[in-house]
């Protein structure tokens, strides 16, 4: 579990940095790259450091007239008995996709209008992973999610007129979770389409918390897989299990590069 294992590492780099106040949303793609460089090598893989890409462009976005890119992809071998199904079943893969996002501490971070962006940008990383990854099974997607404090501190966890964003709360608890993101129950800026838009998803989240959050200088970190999800558009529908992958038939491919078309607009972050 190679992408586990690093991202096990990565709030440990963080304390080691020299230069906190320098910290950015690219200087922890780096950390995390530097955490799976770190793992390849002790398992003894071949040239790690080539199966490693920061900005890996989503070839489907291209397709569909936009270049959006994936903050981090890693590519991590599986061989001998790492190939297995049962292997798959943990949310191991082959190909790594990586959303990143850092919420730094500041007081406009908190105010209630960045909240809620800062919740919208979350979902759009979700929806960017289900709808521009094209895979034959062998993709896991993630999302990887960094705060300076608390997390509710950084993103609204209840829409403006007080409701729970459940799916919210549980990429950001650890554990297995089904959520389920209805686009019509929140606010307008949360919106990529005027067709119905709902995503249903199976998610396995890693997390480190501080035990004591009084300290300065602490960081929580979310780490989101992105297992099982249906998507549905309208009357269009990407699905995507450990059972079923995308559908890579040519007509599963043009069903999925018309579901992007019309999304693609609303997937920059």
């Amino acid at each position: 579990m190679i992408i586990e294992g690093a991202f096990h590492k990565l709030h440990e780099n963080l304390l080691m940095d020299s230069f906190p106040r320098e910290q950015c949303e690219a200087f922890l793609v780096g950390h995390m790259a530097m955490a799976i460089l770190l793992e390849m090598t002790l398992r003894n893989e071949p040239y790690p450091a080539s199966r490693i890409r920061l900005e890996k462009p989503y070839a489907i976005a291209e397709k569909a007239g936009r270049k959006l890119r994936a903050d981090l992809f890693a590519e991590t071998p599986l061989s001998g008995k790492l190939a297995s199904k049962q292997c798959e079943a943990y949310g191991i893969a082959q190909d790594n996709w990586f959303e990143v996002k850092y919420f730094r501490r500041s007081a406009k971070s908190k105010s209630g209008i960045s909240r809620q962006k800062n919740a919208r940008r979350i979902a759009t990383d979700l929806l960017r992973l289900c709808v521009l990854v094209e895979d034959s099974g062998s993709g896991a997607r993630f999302i990887l999610s960094v705060f300076e404090n608390e997390p509710e501190s950084y993103v609204a966890l209840k829409t403006r007129d007080n409701k729970e964003r459940h799916w919210l709360r549980q990429i950001l608890t650890p554990g297995c979770h089904e959520i389920c993101l209805n686009f019509s129950e929140e606010a307008d800026i949360f919106q990529v389409t005027d067709d119905p838009l709902v995503l249903n998803a199976l998610i396995d989240v890693k997390a480190f918390i501080p035990v004591q959050n009084e300290l300065p200088g602490l960081y929580w970190g979310y780490l989101c897989n992105v297992i099982n999800f249906k998507l549905s558009l309208g009357d269009q529908m990407i699905i995507h299990s450990l059972e079923k992958a995308i559908d890579q038939t040519q007509s599963g491919r043009d069903a999925h590069l018309q579901v992007a078309r019309k999304l693609i607009g609303g997937l920059s972050t």
